[in-house]
């Protein structure tokens, strides 16, 4: 056990530490660096030097208005998922406009073969569907983290140092050393393949449960409808050596259409007010995707404020790791807190964790 954990924790430590060089004649199809960041474009996906360098990267996309985005990414020669995305919900918006104007009630639009627009047809494979309990329908990026959605393609890949990554709902897969031809075949693969040199992360099966819980609330306001989602995830990983743990939270913000038979992605200023307080935790612990490992006792607390400016969607993680408890029976637990949303509409919602 503890040669593994030293051969683990050396490993972890190597990825970390990769250090991403681009040769003249290296990986044919890189431009040049621009003036102001490491980005890179490799075939139709960004590259990035590290996982610091995408959250920077999508922390000032967050403050560029559409017409500096559009820009940005015609620089890059690049479209992010979240382009197509948007370019979706408009061509819906205007879609729902002609049919409530030719149809009157709920029962003549249920009569339709298709009530979607022809980029959503087109597209429809990056999309998937929800319902609420009325029978509402509305629809999610392919892709568990939002944020992502500004620096991926259409097929959710990006290059971060010297992997190439593609993250997609419930599953991240990742071609150890970048190779571009096994892109075309990440669709076939399910699980880590060691002898392609491709890595499947999935989102943890719910092995283990007594800290695990999922709270949600739903709130109107006239056509306008939230959601809000707390997420409190902890799973054995790794034959049970390791635990996943993930504090997230997420926003949805719609709009009714079609008589209510349709909910369309609506911008709003979204946010959030959170205050937690937990037990402690002692062992290794690393990002995710990257960093060093520490061995440290953490203590489950957070208080703070996030705003964003016009979103259809927020995603706050609020502690995203994974735990290398090896010398602790502790597992962190949150105690009790909250989650306070607003939006310019007037929504007021609240989750009270127990």
């Amino acid at each position: 056990m503890k040669n593994r954990i030293k051969k683990l924790t050396v490993l972890l430590m190597v990825l970390a530490t990769s250090t991403f060089f681009v040769a003249c004649n290296e990986d044919e199809g890189y431009v040049e660096r621009t003036k102001k960041s490491s980005l890179m474009l490799s075939a139709n996906f960004l590259s990035f030097k590290d996982f610091a360098d995408v959250e920077t990267t999508i922390a000032t996309l967050e403050e560029y208005d559409e017409n500096t985005i559009k820009d940005w990414e015609k620089t890059n020669n690049f479209v992010s998922l979240q382009t197509i995305y948007d370019r979706i919900m408009e061509q819906e918006e205007k879609y729902c406009d002609s049919l409530e104007t030719i149809y009157t009630s709920i029962e003549d639009v249920q009569k339709l073969e298709n009530i979607h627009s022809d980029i959503f047809n087109k597209y429809s494979d990056i999309l998937i569907e929800r319902k609420f309990s009325d029978g509402g329908v509305y629809y999610d990026l392919d892709i568990s983290n939002s944020d992502y959605a500004r620096i991926v393609n259409k097929d959710g890949i990006v290059k971060i140092g010297n992997d190439i990554y593609q993250f997609k709902d419930g599953v991240t897969k990742i071609i150890e050393g970048g190779d571009v031809s096994k892109i075309d075949i990440l669709d076939d693969i399910d699980s880590t393949d060691e002898d392609l040199g491709i890595k499947v992360n999935k989102d943890v099966k719910l092995i283990y449960t007594k800290n695990t819980f999922r709270k949600s609330e739903t709130n109107n306001i006239g056509k306008y409808r939230v959601i809000l989602y707390h997420d409190f995830l902890q799973n054995y990983i790794f034959n049970f050596t390791e635990v996943c743990t993930v504090q997230h939270s997420r926003v949805r913000s719609l709009k009714k259409r079609l008589f209510g038979l349709y909910y369309i992605d609506h911008r709003t200023k979204i946010t959030i007010n959170s205050s937690f307080v937990g037990s402690t935790v002692t062992g290794y612990t690393i990002a995710v995707f990257g960093g060093y490992p520490t061995y440290e006792t953490r203590t489950w607390g957070y208080t703070g404020t996030k705003i964003y400016k016009k979103n259809t969607t927020a995603d706050y993680y609020y502690f995203n790791s994974y735990l290398f408890p090896f010398f602790s029976q502790d597992q962190p637990v949150v105690n009790n807190g909250s989650i306070n949303v607003k939006t310019e509409e007037g929504i007021n919602m609240t989750i009270t964790i127990p």
